[in-house]
């Protein structure tokens, strides 16, 4: 047997009940009832994106973890204004050593 693809899938935006959690949601369901994935899934809303006093991000360690065990990452983005949001932004400049 071989060993599962471990992916992560990123709701990438901070909006309330926005389409793109919709959509994340759907993927997970259907990439999880796959055997040869282990899913998991993550909505940044849920974070505490903040900047510390000292203009380092703060860093949550369950976060970190699901980030350096993941073999791939499942972005599910909306655009804004040919752009991404800027709470990815920032929890992509979080979590950039993971």
């Amino acid at each position: 047997m071989t060993e599962k693809i471990n992916l992560l899938v990123i709701v990438g935006t901070a909006r309330k009940d926005s389409y793109s959690e919709k959509v994340a949601k759907y993927i997970f369901e259907i990439i999880s009832k796959k055997d040869e994935i282990q899913a998991d899934y993550l909505d940044i809303k849920t974070l505490d994106l903040k900047i510390t006093d000292d203009g380092a991000y703060k860093i949550n360690s369950l976060v970190s973890k699901k980030l350096i065990d993941a073999d791939g990452l499942l972005l599910v983005v909306p655009e804004y204004n040919q752009g991404y949001p800027g709470s990815l932004k920032m929890f992509l400049d979080s979590y950039f050593d993971e």
